[in-house]
């Protein structure tokens, strides 16, 4: 298997443990321990994370009282974005975006950041150098501050405009 392919698998793995954080698998304290020790092991064996980090639990952004936010809303993300855009002739006649999938400490860092879709390649960086360089105030539940795993996605039309 090719290492684009592995990626590829290892993406699916990635989204599949996540969903299952997510849909309540969870919900136990021994299911939720077991998940996220799987999802920490995939977490440390895939080379394309940044910030790689291991916790005893990871909520889904709906699990929690209040989810982490950007600091600076998604207009900041989208500048920090369009700063580090591949040049207009990368972008002409494409279409699609980038998905990443992230863990907001309890300190507000951007941790495990992955790419889960990319449908527009040359994007990818300018997308997790956005991510890796915003703050975030941090998920909390139960009055505690809590990592939580998000989801954030660019699509062509952040990058549509010429310089």
């Amino acid at each position: 298997m090719g290492f684009y392919r592995w990626q590829q698998f290892a993406a699916a793995l990635l989204a599949g443990l996540l969903l299952a954080l997510v849909t309540g698998c969870a919900g136990s304290g021994e299911s939720r321990s077991e998940a996220a020790q799987a999802f920490q092991a995939m977490m440390e064996s895939r080379p394309t994370i940044m910030n790689p980090t291991n916790y005893e639990a990871i909520y889904p952004e709906s699990g929690v009282d209040e989810p982490p936010a950007i600091v600076g809303g998604m207009d900041g993300f989208y500048e920090r974005v369009l700063a580090n855009r591949p040049p207009f002739s990368l972008r002409q006649g494409t279409t699609g975006g980038t998905v990443i999938v992230l863990v907001v400490s309890p300190e507000g860092d951007p941790t495990n950041v992955m790419i889960q879709e990319s449908h527009y390649p040359a994007a990818d960086e300018s997308v997790r150098s956005a991510v890796l360089n915003s703050s975030y105030t941090p998920g909390r539940h139960n009055g505690e501050t809590v990592p939580v795993a998000i989801t954030l996605s660019a699509t062509t039309a952040e990058y549509s405009a010429p310089e």
